[in-house]
């Protein structure tokens, strides 16, 4: 994430519980990320819609919504923008869903903070080559 023109994109934390998008937020622009945050799909999508972000830290449980259901709609309103699904529960078939609808990753809770970094950085990289199609099933 380069400081060319503007600086780097900021990123977007889509969460419905507001101390957990504070932690993550505050955890990333202690990282260096710019970030924004939403607190449910609609107001993701009125963001996504404003703003190109570098990624999108999507919790699936999220109130109306769910972010696995805002997945296709996110994609379709900024295709090139990465996607990182965050779930407590998970199993094979949210997996697949999860990567057929468009994520660019799937982290489970608790997860590290080090590792949602790395993750973000991947998909960072990833959208600032302008890869617009995302690679699905090779085990990332």
């Amino acid at each position: 994430m380069g400081k060319a023109g503007e600086g780097p994109r900021p990123v977007l934390v889509v969460d419905d519980d507001s101390e957990m998008r504070r932690v993550l937020a505050d955890f990333l622009r202690g990282e260096g990320f710019r970030v924004d945050q939403a607190g449910d799909a609609d107001e993701a999508m009125r963001r996504v819609g404003d703003t190109r972000y570098a990624g999108v830290i999507l919790d699936n449980h999220l109130p109306g919504e769910s972010g696995l259901d805002a997945l296709p709609r996110l994609r379709a309103l900024a295709p090139d923008i990465p996607v990182i699904l965050v779930t407590t529960i998970g199993d094979e078939r949210l997996f697949e869903m999860a990567f057929a609808r468009g994520a660019y990753d799937l982290l489970f809770k608790p997860f590290s903070l080090d590792d949602l970094v790395e993750v973000l950085r991947s998909a960072a990289a990833h959208a600032a080559s302008g890869a617009s199609g995302l690679e699905t099933g090779d085990g990332a």
